[in-house]
């Protein structure tokens, strides 16, 4: 949970983790459908549901929030053609000032199919990491919007999540909701 101007930004992420050899999954996933649907369907392949709450905004991230507000500065904006998740294996603590994924595994992964979700106090992102994706250990995440680096991190948090592996589909769901 992060303060700002006597409002909070509260965030809320779901890690969804399925067995998934045949892809099925992964491509229901990328498509959008709603883990509602896909757990209706494969509830026998779900391995785990991680719920994990709070993260750091960081400074670019604030940064960008109030460039876009004031100046009107929202490029590349965290729209579907832009928005990713991105996760990687460093344990260093979050901090406001670190502004990218800092472990020497990373990947970035494209939001799925009609995300980000927009509600009136809220946003969701959701990507869909398949069997070829980010197999390593899930230490960090971030919402980004783009695929490296330079891209703007709007949080970070660090939480170990577990090893992903190659015959698995991992869902990430981050919650952002101002109150």
């Amino acid at each position: 949970m992060s303060s700002f101007n006597n409002h909070l930004i509260i965030t809320d992420s779901v890690v969804y983790k399925f067995y998934d050899n045949d892809g099925q999954i992964e491509a229901l996933g990328t498509l959008g459908l709603s883990i509602e649907s896909i757990l209706e369907k494969f509830s026998n392949r779900l391995i785990e549901k991680r719920d994990i709450s709070g993260n750091v905004i960081t400074n670019t991230g604030v940064g960008f929030l109030l460039k876009c507000l004031i100046q009107g500065q929202c490029y590349p904006p965290f729209s579907p053609q832009y928005a990713h998740i991105a996760v990687g294996d460093s344990d260093e603590p979050e901090r406001p000032e670190h502004n990218i994924i800092l472990g020497l595994n990373k990947h970035y992964r494209h939001v799925d199919y009609n995300y980000p979700l927009l509600f009136e106090t809220s946003a969701v992102f959701r990507s869909t990491f398949g069997r070829n994706h980010a197999n390593f250990e899930w230490k960090e995440w971030s919402v980004t919007n783009g695929s490296t680096p330079i891209a703007v991190h709007l949080n970070r948090k660090v939480e170990h999540l577990g090893k992903k592996e190659p015959n698995m589909t991992w869902l990430m769901q981050v919650t952002f909701s101002f109150r």
